[in-house]
């Protein structure tokens, strides 16, 4: 009895629908790729050439949305219509913040008067840096762990093995 029920989980793993996964621009459709493998499918809302900080969603790019298991987005303000669209898609799955815990650095803002009393902006871009890109791999890991823990090995797996190019890139 105890082989019959293995028998079934495995089944279960091996068939279990892919997490559908909508990524907010290309370079977080191709991380959550890469985390994901077979066990997710992913969708990018900013088309090829876009600029992510004029982008304006369709109902489309909501009603996709709607439909997704996860939504990976950067954060740091980088997306600022993400709520917009988040409460027009009737949204209802696991918000993934790729750049949650990276290490920022101040926007240039175009002026040189720093000793003027105010903190400048931490630049959303975090993803220019490997080592910045290996959190963004950490947390994709987590969420989508969080969503599918069936395939929590898998997703474990495949993110010590993007860490591992990023080092190597890094080096």
């Amino acid at each position: 009895m105890r082989s019959v029920a293995l028998l079934l989980v495995v089944a279960f793993a091996v068939t279990a629908e892919p997490l559908r996964v909508v990524a907010t621009t290309g370079v977080l459709a191709d991380l959550a790729r890469q985390v994901g493998g077979e066990r997710v499918v992913v969708s990018v809302l900013l088309p090829a050439g876009g600029d992510v900080h004029i982008f304006q969603p369709t109902p489309d790019d909501a009603h996709r949305l709607g439909e997704a298991a996860i939504l990976v987005e950067n954060g740091l303000g980088l997306e600022g219509w993400i709520d917009g669209l988040v409460a027009a898609s009737g949204f209802a799955g696991r918000r993934v913040i790729a750049a949650r815990g990276v290490e920022t650095i101040a926007m240039a803002c175009g002026h040189d008067h720093h000793d003027h009393g105010h903190d400048h902006a931490p630049d959303p871009h975090a993803w220019q840096d490997a080592r910045n890109v290996m959190r963004y791999v950490d947390n994709l890991a987590e969420g989508f762990t969080a969503a599918d823990p069936a395939g929590a090995a898998r997703y474990a797996a495949l993110a010590a093995l993007y860490r591992a190019q990023l080092r190597a890139l890094d080096a």
